[in-house]
């Protein structure tokens, strides 16, 4: 505990652990305050269904449902669901690694902007990621430029 605080300018941080759809076990935020770890869930829509009927909600959820966008749930101050649409209709060459790269930049920006309550310009943005990196071949994460050029595009399309 004492090197957390140190290393963290005598602050505790707290750091967000990103967990990926296929646990078959019962997934729990620990109590505020008992944790310096932020429990983030990221199914797709099926696996949410699956979990739910087994489990019910237990933490937060940040579901991916494909050309539907994403739905976050927040569990703080009892649940709570925001929908994060789709910026553009992309042409899909490869859905492979799409949810990856979701949660990959949830678990930054998240991280990078603790303090932040309101996660809508970070989910805004893994979504706008997703729809990058589904327009490239294989597993390939966008470059930076590249959503940049596709959220220009998106937003001239609006």
């Amino acid at each position: 505990h004492l090197e957390i605080e140190t290393y963290c300018n005598h602050r505790i941080r707290q750091i967000p652990l990103i967990i990926d759809s296929k646990s078959l076990f019962r997934i729990e935020q620990p109590s505020a305050g008992e944790s310096l770890v932020e429990i983030v869930f990221t199914p797709n829509r099926e696996e949410w269904a699956d979990y739910v009927s087994r489990y019910g909600k237990t933490c937060n959820t940040l579901v991916t449902l494909g050309e539907g966008g994403l739905e976050y749930l927040s569990m703080e101050g009892g649940a709570r669901a925001q929908l994060i649409r789709p910026f553009s209709l992309p042409t899909v060459l490869d859905v492979c690694g799409a949810g990856d790269t979701v949660s990959a930049t949830c678990g930054l920006l998240f991280h990078a902007f603790e303090k932040e309550r309101d996660r809508t310009p970070h989910l805004e943005l893994a979504q706008l990621t997703a729809e990058t990196s589904v327009q490239k071949f294989g597993v390939n994460p966008p470059f930076l430029h590249e959503v940049v050029d596709y959220a220009q595009e998106a937003l001239r399309k609006a």
